[in-house]
């Protein structure tokens, strides 16, 4: 728990020891951190303390009395200093250079400690609702991915999407920032302003707490506390915990419903269907039941197995949107490749290759998948997948290779050739020049639904 001079009573009453606390918060403040967790948390039962500023996090612990004694010393990386040098951090470890462990024109508290553990603290975040600072993060995760011997910690962002889905072994967050503004920290993920609550109260009520516990900021603080904690315990889980309503999804009906039933003795409450709208069961924060969902979690695919986006997170062991749209864009990528390379030997030896059809279908297929979760709007619609422009007609695929060759001979009509011109050799020329590009196809970009060549 980040900067906790504002909220002490509230880590106190939950038994929570482990701190982190920013060196420019305590010198402002003028408070030796160690004299004032060693006062209030005691020296008879252990804790830990990570002080952070850019130089360094420095660790201490309950034996602690000098700031200039750390037990250990991290190295913070900041997204200005680019990836190589966070590749650098991870493939030296400071602690095993002489020169810098004894480096007398730096401070002893920012100096490594032999033997400490191979530990680097990302410093800050850049926002990942931005395209530039999702590709940013995307990059710090396979970094992350890269070097599994590495410790990494989080500093910078309150978002559980990052804390608990981004791979790392800690983190700091401060529950009294959002408290001191009346905004509830649910477990997971999403945000709310206290007069929001009714909207939320299975989730309030999970912790033990009622609107009349939820109220002033000292109390808000403590709820956000447990949430954090039960988010460190269970946000990557599917936790069957019981809610006044639970979800069911009807996936085989056009148009479906979700059937909400009592949890307690599991009679479904057809009185309480609401429509299956478009975007359900798709992306949690575009779905219309998510503040009743207990398998909502931010920036995550829907988790209810019956789904398409279900199905898709069990198959990649993730519910992490962006994971998952990685994965399908890279499987996309090698079928493109394949049918690119088949079109090419049809071309040359005017035999017809015996999986091409099915490697079209199977393109095509992961393209509406990815398309859908692009939009989630689109869900229950046949999504039209664009591959290709010819003189200003779009060729477009919908499921089959039938469907494949009609859409050619219209795209090939609507750029002037006469229907009796159009032979099955112009067609494949067509496609080969659709499907591959210069010996390796790509899917590059989604855009509006669209796999667009």
């Amino acid at each position: 728990m980040r900067n906790p001079y504002d909220y002490i009573d509230q880590l106190v009453n939950a038994d929570y020891r482990a701190i982190s606390w920013d060196m420019g918060s305590f010198k402002r403040r003028s408070i030796d951190p160690l004299m004032f967790l060693r006062h209030r948390l005691g020296t008879a039962r252990p804790w830990e303390l990570m002080t952070i500023a850019v130089e360094g996090a420095s660790i201490y612990n309950e034996h602690s009395v000098d700031l200039d004694k750390p037990i250990a010393v991290y190295p913070c990386w900041l997204p200005s200093q680019g990836f190589d040098q966070l590749a650098d951090l991870c493939e030296r470890p400071v602690s095993e250079d002489r020169a810098v462990r004894n480096n007398v024109n730096v401070p002893r508290r920012f100096r490594p400690v032999e033997g400490q553990d191979h530990c680097v603290v990302i410093y800050d975040f850049k926002d990942i609702n931005t395209i530039d600072g999702m590709n940013w993060f995307r990059q710090l995760r396979k970094v992350i991915a890269q070097y599994p011997d590495v410790k990494f910690i989080a500093h910078g962002t309150a978002s559980f999407r990052i804390i608990f889905g981004g791979d790392f072994d800690a983190a700091t967050i401060n529950p009294w920032f959002s408290a001191q503004n009346a905004q509830i920290m649910l477990p997971n993920g999403n945000k709310v302003q206290r007069s929001e609550i009714r909207k939320v109260m299975p989730w309030i009520k999970l912790l033990g707490y009622s609107i009349r516990r939820v109220n002033e900021r000292e109390d808000i603080c403590a709820y956000n506390i447990e949430a954090i904690r039960w988010a460190a315990d269970n946000y990557l889980q599917n936790v069957d915990f019981k809610l006044a309503i639970e979800h069911d999804i009807d996936t085989n009906t056009p148009g479906g419903q979700y059937e909400l039933r009592d949890a307690r003795t599991s009679i479904y409450d057809t009185r309480s269907a609401v429509a299956f709208k478009p975007g359900d069961g798709v992306i949690c924060d575009a779905c219309s039941v998510a503040p009743k969902c207990k398998f909502y979690r931010e920036g995550a695919v829907c988790g209810v197995s019956k789904t398409e986006a279900g199905k898709l997170a069990q198959a990649f062991g993730s519910r992490d949107a962006d994971t998952i749209l990685d994965g399908l864009s890279r499987i996309a990528e090698i079928q493109a490749e394949r049918v690119g390379l088949d079109l090419e030997k049809e071309a040359a030896t005017g035999e017809r290759m015996p999986d091409t059809d099915k490697r079209l279908k199977d393109l095509f297929d992961s393209g509406q998948k990815i398309a859908r979760l692009r939009k989630p709007e689109l869900n229950g619609k046949g999504v039209q997948v664009n591959v290709g422009m010819v003189g200003g007609g779009t060729m477009v695929v919908q499921s089959t290779p039938q469907e494949l060759i009609a859409g050619a001979v219209q795209a090939l009509e609507a750029r002037g050739v006469p229907r009796d011109k159009i032979t099955d050799d112009v067609i494949v020329g067509l496609l080969e020049s659709v499907a591959h590009r210069d010996g390796a196809a790509k899917i590059e970009d989604v855009i509006d639904a669209e796999l667009v060549d």
